[in-house]
Order: C-alpha cells, then sequence, then structure tokens
C-alpha cells in the first residue's frame, strides 16, 4: 500500500503539470500513443524553481534505477496509472496503480525525456489482482492476469474505454466515475495509514486519475500463485514447515555425509579446479548441502561452472539464483568460453529477457541435429573412451595416495602423527634409537619420559666417573635368584660382624673408665 512518496523511488506525475508547457496528463497520452523521448522538464533553469525540485526527485530515482540494475538487473521503473484505493471485504487497505507502463528514464541534450521500453508491454499490477483474488477470494482467468495491451488503441479517450470494458466484464470491481475519462491529474495525496481508513470503505475499490513514476519492482508478485496453488492443494500446512527439511536427524546427516564419492568418469568438470573444490563437488553430487565461502578470486564461480556443467551433462535441470547481477554475468561469461551459452538461459529481469530466452530457445531447437550429429561422430566416441581411461588411471592414483595420506596422518601407533615427527624435529640433534620401544612411547606422556630421562642423565653423569666409589661396580644385569640370596647372606654375614665389632670396642672403652 502506497501511502506517501519516497523522492528517492517516486515522482508524483502530476508535479511536472506545464513544466514544459503541456499538461502532465499529456506524458500518459504520449506513453499510451508510443511516442518517443516525450520530455518531462529541464535538467537546470535558473528562472524556474518547480522546474529545479521535479528534476532533483528525477535524477534520485534515476540513480535508484540504475542501481538496481546494476546490483540485480531488474529494470522495475514504471509509470502507473490509474491508481486504486479502498478495502478489500476483510478490510485490508489497497492502494496501488492498475496498469504499468514500462519506462526509461533519461537525460537527453538538459532535458529529462520519457519512452516506453521495447518488447514489453503495458500490463495490469499482477499484485493488485493477486491480492483481490486471495482476499476477496475470486479466480481471475489466467488470460486476464497476463492480458497483452499491445493491440490497444493508441488514442487515449479509446484506451480508456477498452480499459473500461474489459474490467467491466471481469471479477474485478472497481468504481468508476466521471474523471476516470477526464484528460486531468489528480496530485497524489499523501496519507497517515489512520486518515485512510477513515476515508476509505470496507469492499470499495475507487478509480483514482493519479499517475506515477517510480520503481515498483514485478518478480515478488510471481510466486504468490505458486503459494496459493500448494496452499489450496494441501500440500503444506504452512510456508515455515515447507521449506524445513523432511529429516534433520544427526543419524541421517551422517547417512548423507556416508554416501559413496562420485568416480572420476562420473565428474564432468571443464574448469581446472583443486582438491577442495572437487570434494566440495562430491559431496554435492552425493547428496549433501554444503556452504561454501572465500574471498572475491578463489575459485567459488568457477565451482560453481563446473557443478552446472556436470548435471547438465547427466540431463540434469539446474537453477542458479543470486542477489547480484554481476556474479551471474561471471557464471554465464564463464559458461560461454566453454560454448555452453547455448544451453543456459540468463534472466536479470523476467519481463524484459523474455524475447532472447526465446531466440536461445529457437536456436537450440534449429541445432538439435547438429548436436546429434557431434556427439555421435567417431571422434567423439575416441574421446569418450580416452576420458574413462584417463579417469580410472586418476581413480588409482588417488586411491594410492589416499594411502599415503592416512599414513602421513595416523595417530594410533605413538599418539602423533609421523609428518608432525617430521616437522618437529631436527637432524642436527643427536639420535636415539627407538625402533623397538617407540610404540611404548605415547606423545601426550613424553614429558614424564623426558623427565625421567633426564634424571638418570644427572646420576650417570654424577656417578659414572673413575673417582666415584661405584665406578668399578658389578653389573647386576645377569644375576639370578641364587645370586640373589648369595648377595642377601653376605649383606646379612657382613651385618652381623660389624655388630660384634661395635660391642667390643664399647667393651673396651668401658673398661679403661673401672678404676683398679
Amino acid at each position: 500500500m502506497l501511502l506517501r512518496l519516497n523522492s528517492n523511488q517516486f515522482i508524483d506525475l502530476n508535479e511536472i503539470n506545464y513544466l514544459n508547457n503541456q499538461p502532465s496528463f499529456s506524458i500518459i497520452e504520449k506513453l499510451i500513443a508510443q511516442q518517443k523521448n516525450i520530455p518531462l522538464c529541464s535538467n537546470i533553469d535558473s528562472r524556474n524553481k518547480d522546474t529545479n525540485a521535479a528534476s532533483t526527485k528525477l535524477r534520485k530515482v534515476f540513480r535508484t534505477e540504475k542501481m538496481i540494475f546494476e546490483e540485480r538487473g531488474a529494470k522495475d521503473l514504471y509509470l502507473g496509472y490509474p491508481f486504486v484505493q479502498g478495502k478489500m471485504l476483510d478490510d485490508t487497505p489497497i492502494r496501488c496503480p492498475l496498469l504499468f507502463f514500462p519506462v526509461n528514464l533519461d537525460l537527453n541534450q538538459n532535458e529529462w525525456v520519457l519512452n516506453l521500453r521495447k518488447d514489453v508491454g503495458i500490463t495490469f499490477n499482477k499484485s493488485l489482482l493477486l491480492a483481490f483474488s486471495h482476499y476477496n477470494h475470486i479466480s481471475f482467468d489466467e488470460n486476464f492476469l497476463e492480458y497483452d495491451f499491445s493491440e490497444h488503441s493508441l488514442d487515449s479517450q479509446e484506451f480508456r474505454t477498452e480499459l473500461y470494458q474489459l474490467l467491466k466484464n471481469s471479477p474485478l470491481e472497481l468504481h468508476f466515475n466521471q474523471s476516470t475519462f477526464e484528460d486531468l491529474l489528480q496530485d497524489f495525496k499523501h496519507y497517515t495509514k489512520s486518515e485512510f481508513l477513515t476515508e476509505t470503505s470496507t469492499g470499495k475499490l475507487k478509480m483514482m486519475q493519479e499517475a506515477v513514476i517510480g520503481i515498483f519492482p514485478q518478480a515478488g508478485s510471481q510466486l504468490m500463485p505458486d503459494y496459493d496453488f500448494l496452499l489450496e492443494n494441501e500440500r503444506i500446512k504452512d510456508l515455515e514447515t515447507f521449506f524445513q527439511p523432511e529429516d534433520q536427524s544427526d543419524e541421517a546427516i551422517k547417512d548423507v555425509h556416508a554416501a559413496k564419492n562420485a568416480q572420476e568418469e562420473e565428474l564432468f568438470t571443464p574448469y581446472a579446479l583443486d582438491a577442495s573444490q572437487e570434494q566440495a563437488i562430491k559431496t554435492i553430487k552425493s547428496g549433501a548441502s554444503i556452504v561454501v565461502q572465500g574471498p572475491p578470486g578463489s575459485g567459488k564461480s568457477q565451482m560453481i561452472c563446473n557443478l552446472i556443467v556436470d548435471y547438465i551433462a547427466r540431463g540434469k535441470n539446474v537453477l542458479l539464483v543470486c542477489q547480484k547481477k554481476a556474479a551471474l554475468d561471471v557464471v554465464y561469461q564463464r559458461l560461454s568460453e566453454k560454448s555452453f551459452n547455448d544451453f543456459v538461459a540468463l534472466v536479470h529481469d523476467f519481463k524484459n529477457d523474455r524475447k532472447h530466452i526465446y531466440e536461445n530457445i529457437n536456436r537450440q531447437v534449429e541445432s538439435i541435429d547438429k548436436f546429434k550429429k557431434e556427439n555421435n561422430s567417431l571422434d567423439a566416441i575416441y574421446l569418450e573412451r580416452k576420458f574413462l581411461q584417463t579417469s580410472r588411471e586418476i581413480d588409482q592414483l588417488c586411491e594410492e595416495l589416499t594411502e599415503f595420506k592416512k599414513a602421513l596422518f595416523d595417530t594410533k601407533e605413538c599418539g602423533i602423527s609421523i609428518k608432525e615427527l617430521y616437522l618437529t624435529s631436527s637432524m642436527e640433534y643427536e639420535v636415539i634409537n627407538l625402533r623397538r620401544e617407540y610404540n611404548y612411547f605415547k606423545f601426550d606422556k613424553h614429558q614424564e619420559v623426558l623427565r625421567r630421562l633426564t634424571g638418570h642423565i644427572r646420576f650417570h653423569v654424577r656417578l659414572d666417573t673413575a673417582a666415584h666409589l661405584w665406578y668399578d661396580r658389578v653389573s647386576f644385569h645377569n644375576f639370578s635368584i641364587a645370586d640373589l640370596q648369595q648377595i642377601e647372606e653376605v649383606l646379612n654375614g657382613n651385618v652381623s660382624n660389624s655388630l660384634r665389632m661395635r660391642r667390643r670396642s664399647s667393651f673396651r672403652s668401658a673398661g679403661s673408665l673401672v678404676p683398679m
């Protein structure tokens, strides 16, 4: 519902009234008559502030429309006339154009001019018709929704009479009045929501002689029939559940990711790709959904091109959707480099690009015999055999490299991979041969091993010298149980002798203290 006009997107056509020495309605008359370069007003006029104010608004609309086209490729500039306002049967407020005149706004030698866009005709405001159908529970014939005004009269009075007859025979109930057939426009009145609800009546829609040049996006209205069809056929209960995955359990996700990777001969990728891009494509082909991100130039568009070609080669249909026009253009350009543009339809604006799409389809139909001949030639058969042979060699090499990769990153042996051991070691340090013992050492416990080893080394430095008492010690390494018993006997015998010697020494000392 358009209650007021945003100066960056809209301008009331009546603001241009007599700025070019003609009434504002004459602009609509010239559009209906399909005239070219219809003057609006001067770009700059030092003698007329109204002209400068209108030119400023036109410039804002022009820049907004240019930005939208550069970003999304959509041409959403229309002249909306006449306007419909009122309430539906359920009190839903409505205020919008009945007809859209697709136009181009240009600056031509210090003068703003308006032209009807080529290959796009005057159309009904489909959003209005769909809203009327939804809220008033009335169905429109498809021919009425897509009515073509290309055969309309070039006279404005006759055009409005034909429009009146067309609406009279349709389910769309609009209140016509005498002003509808007057060659005069009204100022677009600004409302607050409460004011608009007060001035309008339930179930009554009136035609207003108002006209606005502005940005009226049309793409969203094409989704409503599909939603209504799904709801009417009870295929979905609400849109929220419709967009949820059928099974979000962890088991289901694991099953998808555990699917068998595509073999090399099942990959049709004519563009260069690295290992991560190839793995992403294999993951998608296994049935999983993924998110690919990266800075500009990292190969996202190239991976998308490979994925599109792969599915096209297997007879699948692919829809690529992007908000940015430049991103779609990059993908289309890369597909054209490999001559896939004959199988691709580039759509920025669903109305303006129809002619190009139809021409592309016609070219494909005419080239069917040529494609069949190329695909069935001896060169194509030889190329296919060579492709299969090379693909199987690649699969074999990949299996071998995968085994090497597993070995390099295997941590089962000692808690750390061979790759990390290699990268963290140095050939300059002394080496201890642990070929037989290494699997008894776990990397997460190596600090304790180092601590003990450091302690043993300190003892070794202190004890293993010629000056130390234990330097010529006997090794216990080869001693048996019998040797152990003999050692114990010797030690016990030495202890007994030592005790006797101490007792004798004590008696002698005590005897010397006894008086004679």
